[in-house]
């Protein structure tokens, strides 16, 4: 998993985006998986998601969602988007990349994604 550490400000300074988003995620053909891309930022961040066809928007096709939730306190936004593709195949294999931009920064992560038939999913982050 991705990660990287947040410094909180004493004061209302601008914090670029820090993402923390999964490096692979393995799943079985047929389940529902969720890959979370979280980040914290000063202001809120625009969250993105893509892969090697482009921008994936919600609601742009049937095989997948996006979820967005956000939290903001006095120093800093944490969004939570989920990527949410339904009933996998293999055909979803790839890399998808979540970005994030406040206008401070842009961060852009990718998580490779992996349909897996033999049933190990132990590094998963499937729900």
């Amino acid at each position: 998993q991705q990660s990287m550490v947040l410094t909180i400000p004493s004061d209302n300074k601008k914090i670029a985006p820090m993402v923390d988003l999964p490096a692979i995620v393995y799943a079985e053909p047929g389940v529902n998986v969720h890959i979370t891309c979280t980040v914290t930022s000063h202001p809120g961040s625009n969250v993105t998601w893509s892969n090697t066809d482009g921008e994936l928007k919600d609601g742009g096709d049937d095989w997948y969602r996006i979820l967005h939730t956000s939290i903001t306190e006095h120093y800093r936004s944490i969004t939570r988007t989920t990527f949410i593709i339904y009933n996998i195949e293999g055909g979803f294999d790839g890399e998808y990349t979540c970005t994030a931009d406040n206008g401070i920064g842009e961060v852009v992560y990718g998580t490779v994604f992996v349909v897996d038939g033999t049933g190990d999913t132990s590094d998963s982050q499937i729900h």
